[in-house]
């Protein structure tokens, strides 16, 4: 997830992953 800053698209897939950590964590 380094080195992809320029494109907005990476930095929205980037969240969406982080919050699908956290709501994996919160069904466990």
């Amino acid at each position: 997830m380094q080195g992809q800053r320029s494109s907005p698209k990476s930095d929205t897939s980037c969240a969406v992953m982080t919050l699908n950590i956290k709501t994996t964590n919160f069904q466990f």
